[in-house]
């Protein structure tokens, strides 16, 4: 018994009862090789090729929903690799071997791409800027969480290319939204692993030149133990940041060293409180004083705060109350792809629009 079913866009599901896999193998190859040949269609003629993903029931799943998945999956798998063939869905065996193994790979085949996460002002209310993210979705298998990829791009030294891709890539999409608004801002994550990178500014000076992105409206932000583990050449890296404009903030601030001792000698404009410290400053008291002390000598030494991970309308009262200068968190919004958070940005200036009134 034979099904065909046209299941959306040039996409069609073949189902077969009882096919071997020599079966399967043999009609996949007739079929590929009927569109080797041209066909006319009206007055047309027409050149198309054939990728096909296979699937066994109940062999690779037992279910429809999953065993429709694994199909997907192989049939990616056979276009990732330039299309007109075919390919049997195999189970991964071992994760970590295939994301060592394309991961140099991934920029190239088009596998990585950006989430923002946009960052309040508290005192006015406004959008003032948004935190690039990086994720991958990779053909086989799925979207592979940054934990899981980041620390293997470090250790092989490939976060030094990823970071620039990423880079220029946030520069110019955050440069297209500017024509809307205006004193938009862009922080990108910088790997403590490239504050030994001397060449990194120079990197940096050519991507601001090559989107034409102004380098006051960029905020490269670094771990707190990170820098603390790079002090010296890190100090000399960000130290030739800020003479070139971009700003610099520490990420994660609380969960290390945590001292504003060293922080008053390097060339910060912005801490991050972590979110540890957020999630609890409405219960526990000892966190808000941690916070609220943050704060205010940070505020002396004439760097802003920005709170992460404000989930509820009580955290973000209390922040306010403590003059608390940036949030960001699930309460304003997730990371969304770039279209999602243009039409966010959208949305949010027009409901928080002073009214003429």
């Amino acid at each position: 018994m034979i099904f065909f079913a046209r299941i959306g866009g040039d996409e069609f599901v073949l189902l077969l009862t009882n096919a071997t896999k020599e079966k399967v193998s043999e009609l996949a190859e007739r079929l590929i090789q009927a569109f080797h040949q041209p066909f006319r269609y009206e007055k047309q003629m027409i050149q198309s090729t054939l990728s096909i993903g296979i699937a066994f029931f109940p062999s690779d799943a037992d279910d429809q929903e999953q065993l429709m998945k694994y199909a997907d999956q192989a049939l990616y798998y056979v276009k990732d690799r330039g299309k007109n063939g075919y390919y049997f869905y195999q189970p991964v065996q071992n994760q970590a071997a295939v994301i060592k193994r394309d991961l140099p790979f991934a920029i190239m085949r088009e596998q990585f791409y950006l989430c923002y996460q946009p960052k309040i002002e508290l005192g006015s209310g406004s959008a003032m800027g948004v935190e690039t993210l990086l994720r991958w979705r990779h053909p086989k298998l799925g979207e592979i969480p940054p934990l899981e990829f980041i620390p293997l791009a470090e250790k092989s030294g490939f976060i030094f290319e990823i970071t620039l891709w990423v880079l220029e890539q946030a520069c110019r999409q955050v440069k297209e939204w500017q024509v809307h608004f205006p004193q938009l801002k862009l922080a990108v994550n910088l790997s403590p692993f490239l504050l030994n990178r001397k060449e990194l500014v120079g990197h940096v000076i050519y991507i601001l030149n090559e989107t034409g992105f102004a380098p006051e409206h960029l905020i490269l932000e670094v771990t707190e133990s990170g820098l603390m583990e790079n002090i010296e050449t890190g100090r000399h890296i960000l130290t030739e940041l800020k003479n070139i404009g971009v700003q610099v903030a520490i990420d994660d601030f609380g969960t290390g060293f945590s001292s504003l001792a060293y922080i008053r000698n390097l060339p910060v404009s912005m801490l991050k409180i972590d979110r540890s410290f957020i999630q609890g400053i409405v219960e526990n008291s000892k966190d808000a004083t941690i916070v609220d002390t943050i704060i205010h000598l940070a505020k002396s030494l004439d760097i802003q705060v920005l709170a992460e991970g404000v989930e509820t309308n009580h955290q973000l009262s209390l922040l306010q109350q403590m003059h608390c200068d940036f949030a960001q968190g699930f309460y304003f919004s997730k990371s969304l792809e770039a279209e999602k958070l243009k039409q966010w940005l959208e949305q949010y200036n027009r409901a928080n629009m002073p009214s003429n009134t």
